[in-house]
């Protein structure tokens, strides 16, 4: 995968921040191929399904989606979230101790 670039908006009421990356079909397709499908399921389930206040413009059924060439960036979206499994926010942080400065301030 190789970075382009990141979206930033002024105000977050309606989108977060947004990665934009470029990955070849094939990778895409080797990652189909080794994703766990029960996983993914339940991504897609827990993305595309309509909902009080949400109406979902993709079936949660990955088996509708059609050739995998045609799927856009929310759906590769949830099969990348599906191949790398869940991740705690607290992983993508810099280490609660850094580089010990805070630690060396508490003793």
């Amino acid at each position: 995968m190789q970075f382009e670039s990141l979206h930033s908006p002024k105000f977050y009421n309606f989108q977060t921040d947004i990665i934009f990356a470029h990955i070849s079909t094939d990778e895409i397709k080797r990652i189909y191929s080794l994703v766990n499908k029960d996983d993914f399921e339940e991504v897609a389930k827990e993305w595309f399904t309509s909902c009080p206040g949400f109406i979902s413009f993709y079936s949660p059924n990955i088996e509708t989606w059609g050739d995998i060439e045609t799927w856009d960036h929310n759906q590769l979206g949830a099969l990348l979230t599906a191949y790398v499994g869940e991740i705690e926010e607290h992983h993508l942080m810099e280490g609660f101790w850094c580089n010990g400065g805070i630690y060396d301030l508490l003793q």
